[in-house]
């Protein structure tokens, strides 16, 4: 019961993190299709009032390498190894439909199952009333049923085997909707047509509670499962957990039960984990929400995946991972669930089709589910034998990962959050590796269209130096490497009625590095968008900011321009606090930003113009590249105000300096105000401190 318990205390830990979610219907930066990472906010349809969902956030706080790459695949594949097992003394096999007894009078006959009350012991009957058989291994053949009683004073059913248990047909309890604790002292194994279940049986029936776990190696090729039954029960647990390996090939779920007549169930709790060890999974684990009509669908679970929580280990997970939120039919869509997944020291190996994504809604005046949250965590620790530190091993992850939300009438879901966070050893200096984003096409975290457009989201990498040793040695971190096209655009809202477009959102890079000279870069190449929703008043720009210790280097296209509008049009980049809207309140930020210590190169396009309208919306608030070294820009870097029916926006402002030598420019910079009218302005340029803007705002 320690490895529950230590399971139970994570569990609780995590849910202290806020949930969002979304699920917006466009892609401003066409990508070709591939792998993708949704933290869209939900559409709502255009009814009166109605507003999109806002778009999540996507946060890296890692002490090596963060990359996003385009091209790539994870192997998150394993084999089970197969292991000389043994069921002792007194191997029991069921072959047939079998009740065990509970407390029975004298010896109940030979081969004869049953148990005592608050005794997890199975005992076996041997014709001798004086005495008690029990039994040291178990096997349920493919096509028997076993079921327990309830041996915990009525609350639920308790079995320990010391030896093998091997199910290939089925093993369940006598009652309803009661707890199952199925243990082995050695080796438990579910075959492929094996199944162990506490799920609903009549409608509306919530699970048991079901946890079946192994004092050595746990495998599943089968089903665990603690579902609801349709009707709208909700699920319970359902946890296959061992003191060393998990592996499973097969099915763990805690699913709510779909209702054609009210509200779906809720979804439970679904666990791999290991108390010492490694876990290795490319089945499904899911604990999703049931689908409502004429009810609210139900909540999504909670998931985890998870090592020994105080030993070095690895985890391997492929397969379908998945806790969405139900469905409403003429009623709210609910949220998506929860997902964590640990590891320590050892490496991260993520290739599966990860979804916690938002309930759609349906009907006039109902609202869609925010998308779940995702957390994953690389920790350091100790060998069990010596009990030395080992070297962390990195996180790479590959696969279609989905926290939308979903749609409404009325509203759309918040898009979802997703966290990763790595630690390092203090003791022995660490062999740090990579944070490895592999294969994508596309992330996106744009808010959702509506009367009212929805604020995008945010995304944040930000890299540190680790302190290791006894003498406080600095372990120098590596670069930020992004190339893949990233979507934070504010959701379109309607074009009349006073209506507003959503704010951009907000892109950071930070790669520090202040004890190292020449590994700490933030290198982009995918196409960034921040940009504002339309509307009748578009909304603004969103921010872009990059810090590289040693050099940032961005040859990519970054769209931070205001949404075109009827009435008036967004502002370009630094008009906007959508994203991570507090900490860009009380940092100023909110514009493109590129530092570094030493030396910038921007190749790429930089378009942070003003929407039009019948007043266009105005150029950049503030465009600025200060090197300590040297900036060189070739762009073409775009901060014009928008055109005006009535009046143009007044032009922005643009600022490139270097301290060691003189700034180096090719690109064209335009702060020219926009047409239309006589009141806007021209903006300003400087290099170096000095006014260099022409006459016409155009250098």
């Amino acid at each position: 019961m320690k490895l529950l318990k230590i399971l139970l205390v994570a569990a609780a830990s995590c849910a202290l993190f806020a949930c969002g979610g979304g699920d917006g219907s466009f892609t401003p930066i066409p990508v070709s299709g591939g792998t993708t990472i949704n933290l869209d906010g939900g559409d709502a349809f255009r009814s009166y009032s109605s507003a999109g969902g806002g778009g999540g956030g996507l946060d890296i706080d890692a002490y090596t390498d963060v990359k996003i790459l385009k091209s790539g695949t994870v192997n998150a594949g394993f084999s089970i190894p197969s292991y000389a097992y043994t069921f002792g003394d007194m191997k029991v096999t069921v072959t047939t439909d079998t009740n065990v007894l509970l407390n029975p009078e004298g010896d109940p006959g030979v081969g004869s199952l049953y148990q005592r009350t608050n005794d997890f012991t199975l005992y076996v009957g041997d014709g001798n009333d004086e005495t008690d058989v029990p039994v040291t291994g178990l096997s349920v053949a493919g096509g028997a049923t076993l079921r327990f009683p309830s041996n915990w004073s009525e609350t639920g059913a308790g079995v320990f085997i010391p030896k093998a248990v091997v199910i290939d047909g089925t093993v369940t309890t006598i009652d309803e909707s009661v707890v199952l604790e199925l243990e082995s002292g050695s080796y438990l194994q579910v075959g492929t047509t094996g199944t162990i279940t506490t799920s609903g049986r009549t409608a509306g029936s919530p699970a048991g509670p079901l946890l079946v776990i192994s004092y050595g190696v746990a495998i599943n090729k089968g089903t665990i499962e603690g579902n609801g039954a349709a009707g709208g029960g909700s699920a319970a647990m359902a946890f296959l957990i061992a003191e060393t390996f998990v592996y499973n090939t097969g099915v763990i779920r805690a699913d709510g039960g779909n209702n054609t007549a009210g509200a779906g169930g809720n979804g439970g709790y679904a666990v791999a984990g290991s108390y010492l060890a490694s876990v290795y999974t490319s089945g499904t684990v899911s604990a999703n929400g049931g689908d409502g009509s004429g009810g609210i669908g139900g909540i999504g679970g909670f998931i985890e995946v998870a090592g020994a929580p105080w030993e070095i280990h690895r985890i391997q997970a492929g397969g379908i991972i998945q806790a969405n939120g139900g469905n409403g039919f003429d009623a709210n869509g609910n949220n998506g669930g929860q997902l964590a997944i640990y590891t320590n020291s050892g490496s991260l190996l993520l290739n599966a089709d990860i979804s916690l994504a938002g309930g759609d809604s349906t009907g006039d005046g109902y609202s869609g589910g925010s998308g779940g949250y995702l957390f994953l965590l690389q920790d350091y620790d100790d060998d069990y034998g010596y009990g030395e530190q080992a070297p962390v091993e990195g996180i790479r992850i590959a696969g279609d990962i989905d926290l939308s939300g979903g749609s409404g009438s009325a509203n759309g879901g918040y898009g979802g959050y997703f966290e990763i966070e790595t630690n390092y050893a203090y003791e022995n200096a660490p062999v740090l590796t990579q944070v490895e984003f592999v294969g994508y096409s596309s992330i996106s975290m744009n808010g959702g269209n509506g009367t009212v457009g929805a604020n995008a989201g945010y995304f944040e990498i930000s890299t540190e130096d680790a302190w290791t040793g006894d003498d406080y040695l600095a372990v120098p971190v590596g670069s930020i490497i992004n190339q893949v096209p990233v979507s934070a655009k504010g959701g379109d809202g309607s074009l009349t009625g006073g209506h507003y477009g959503g704010q951009g959102g907000y892109i950071e890079f930070e790669a520090e590095g202040e004890f190292s000279i020449g590994t700490t870069e933030v290198a982009n190449s995918g196409a960034l968008d921040v940009s504002g929703g339309a509307g009748d008043y578009a909304g603004n720009s969103g921010g872009v900011y990059f810090y590289g210790h040693d050099k940032v280097t961005n040859s990519a296209t970054i769209i931070a321009s205001g949404g075109a509008g009827t009435t008036r049009g967004g502002d370009g980049a630094g008009g906007g606090m959508g994203g991570d809207e507090v900490r860009m309140a009380s940092t100023g930020w909110g514009g493109i930003e590129f530092y570094s210590t030493l030396d910038i190169v921007n190749s790429g396009k930089i378009i942070a113009s003003g929407g039009n309208g019948i007043t266009g919306g105005n150029g950049a608030q503030f465009i600025g590249m200060y090197a300590g070294r040297h900036t060189a820009n070739s762009g073409v870097i775009l901060a014009n105000g928008g055109a005006g029916t009535s009046n143009g926006g007044n032009g922005g402002y643009i600022d490139l300096f270097s301290q060691y030598v003189p700034t180096s420019n090719r690109g064209q910079l335009n702060v020219a105000r926009g047409t239309g009218g006589t009141s806007a302005t021209n903006g300003m340029i400087w290099i170096d401190w000095v006014d260099v803007t022409p006459g016409d705002g155009i250098l």
